[in-house]
């Protein structure tokens, strides 16, 4: 397979998540002086529906950029989460579990979509690190808290058709202020988590070198026997010859 770097796409996916988290951050801002200035305001049931405040103007400017990078963000994600599985399928001697495919794939099948994801990333990092990594609770914190954002974030949005007065709009206003709340604290964990997996890729995987073969019979280098076992790792004595197994130290 062809390796394709990884760091330079890390780098992009961070950038791309970090201003996700400030746009967020941003909108939760406007969001609290959205429910002060209704609280003070206090807009009448007649007048409620012509009713426009210097936040609603800051809160669709803000709406733009805060979805267009969050779409942004989420593709590079399923970029960088393909290519890494299919950097680590070459690269590495384990027997992955996901395919690239796959990896991404089961972010769209409903019900699977709901722990799959979890599975990848959780290989990634531990494929990544060799299976030398003492805790992947990260992952899991991160897919919590990801998952709760985005039901959330769908309440968030079927609130507003339900807006007519002061009340109703200021209860969809704190919906999306916890929504954008969550948003940061999953982006802020996943950039975390990416930082982790990128970092014991680095430490553990030369993308200039391609892997040593799985274990299994090649044919012996020492042209004494017909075949040989390579255990993943080094030449070992077990040879055989037209079927007949025996040992012959390299």
């Amino acid at each position: 397979m062809l390796i394709k770097p990884l760091a330079g796409l890390t780098r992009w996916l961070r950038a791309l998540m970090y201003t996700h988290v400030g746009l967020s951050a941003a909108a939760a801002l406007i969001g609290v002086y959205g429910v002060v200035e209704y609280s003070t305001v206090q807009p009448s049931a007649v007048a409620f529906s012509e009713t426009v405040l210097p936040s609603d103007y800051l809160a669709t400017l803000i709406a733009i950029p805060q979805v267009a990078i969050g779409i942004a963000a989420n593709i590079v994600f399923l970029v960088w989460v393909y290519r890494a599985n299919k950097n680590l399928h070459s690269l590495s001697n384990t027997a992955m579990v996901h395919s690239p495919g796959w990896s991404v794939g089961w972010f769209f099948i409903p019900i699977a979509n709901l722990f799959k994801p979890y599975q990848v990333l959780r290989e990634l990092w531990v494929v990544s690190s060799r299976g030398r990594v003492s805790s992947t609770a990260l992952v899991g914190w991160w897919w919590a808290i990801w998952l709760v954002s985005n039901f959330v974030g769908r309440l968030a949005a079927r609130s507003v058709g339900a807006v007519a007065d002061t009340a109703t709009k200021i209860m969809s206003l704190d919906a999306y202020i916890f929504s954008d709340m969550l948003t940061v604290a999953s982006a802020l964990l996943g950039v975390a988590m990416i930082a982790s997996i990128a970092s014991a890729y680095a430490a553990n995987y030369d993308e200039t070198q391609p892997a040593a073969p799985s274990a299994g019979w090649y044919p012996d280098p020492t042209k004494r026997h017909e075949l040989r076992y390579w255990d993943g790792h080094s030449w070992q004595a077990a040879v055989s010859t037209h079927g007949v197994r025996s040992d012959d130290a390299v």
